[in-house]
């Protein structure tokens, strides 16, 4: 069994050779990852929109947003 932790996962997600010819060569029953390397790739993704939403955030001026409890008693 290999356990690939966030830095193999990412050099993976980056096309390494080296990490995806060992990934590619290996059967996938004998990979996994832990709870603690998908909670650090999903914080990284939610960083990139959290950037994204804070540069386009301008375009949102003019716009309404609602907060959560208003989505009940908004009508659409």
């Amino acid at each position: 069994m290999f356990i690939l932790d966030t830095d193999h996962i990412s050099l993976f997600q980056r096309n390494n050779p080296d990490v995806v010819s060992r990934i590619i060569k290996t059967p996938p029953d004998k990979l996994a990852t832990t709870i603690i390397t998908f909670e650090e790739q999903i914080r990284g993704r939610l960083d990139i929109v959290r950037k994204a939403v804070t540069r386009n955030y301008k375009d949102f001026k003019t716009i309404p947003l609602l907060e959560i409890e208003d989505w009940s008693t908004k009508s659409v």
